[in-house]
């Protein structure tokens, strides 16, 4: 299995040169300086999952892994969408930036894989746009996430599509199809629903060259709300305005 080749060391060495990546400033400022509505357009939207969280008796804390500086998750807490929600992210880089954003009293400073300062069973919600899609050994990434969320808790993230995963720049900066990060997710018990986003994009975006994103949304066995994740991921999904555009991102 892929898992047995990404062990420790690799992932370890991965998280190395994506800080550096992230300190040397080699991505593009939009991919790590979103704002809200990137985020909503990202997810296809986070409303309904937002009020599923609610209903859970669990304290109401959203990690976002893979904040950036935080701009996007920020917004969102200061929102009529983040009332009543706590919120906190993980970054790799210490950018100046997030003292802005939700500050760094509310930032850990670690990894998808170790999630260092992260209690077991204390988050409700987990959102990584694309950040999990950069990791290697994403089963070890997956069962870390299912450490720290609570039961019912749930899991929204985006994956680079198969499409984009085999472009070069895909391949340079190791991006990393959804399945056995899914597939992981599914072992433990979870239900687990994918939309693939890019396939929408491209009716509303007839330019665009190819798929761009799979929406992964997945909720943890042993909750006390009924509610099965396709119907959750369509709800987001039917709340956003999927056809504006928002130039830039994509």
């Amino acid at each position: 299995m892929r898992e047995a080749y990404y062990g420790r060391g690799a992932i370890a060495k991965q998280i190395r040169q994506m800080r550096a990546l992230e300190r040397n400033g080699s991505y593009r400022e939009e991919e790590w300086d979103r704002d809200k509505m990137g985020y909503l357009w990202a997810f296809n939207g986070l409303d309904q999952l937002f009020d599923y969280v609610r209903q859970l008796d669990s304290g109401g804390l959203v990690l976002d892994i893979g904040a950036g500086t935080t701009k996007g998750i920020a917004e969102i807490a200061k929102s009529k969408l983040g009332q009543g929600l706590n919120f906190k992210a993980t970054v790799l880089f210490r950018n100046p930036k997030i003292e802005n954003g939700l500050g760094f009293k509310n930032t850990h400073i670690t990894s998808a894989a170790v999630l260092r300062g992260v209690d077991s069973n204390s988050v409700s919600a987990i959102l990584s746009l694309n950040a999990i899609a950069y990791t290697v050994g994403l089963p070890t990434v997956a069962r870390k996430l299912d450490q720290v969320l609570v039961p019912g808790g749930v899991i929204k993230t985006t994956f680079r599509s198969k499409v984009l995963s085999t472009t070069p720049r895909a391949i340079e900066y190791g991006f990393q199809t959804h399945d056995s990060f899914s597939q992981t997710l599914k072992s433990l018990g979870y239900d687990v629903a994918i939309l693939n986003e890019g396939l929408q994009r491209d009716l509303r975006r007839p330019q665009s060259a190819g798929a761009h994103e799979d929406v992964i949304l997945a909720i943890k066995p042993g909750g006390d709300v009924d509610c099965i994740a396709a119907d959750l991921l369509g709800r987001d999904s039917a709340v956003i305005d999927i056809t504006k555009t928002i130039d830039g991102y994509y």
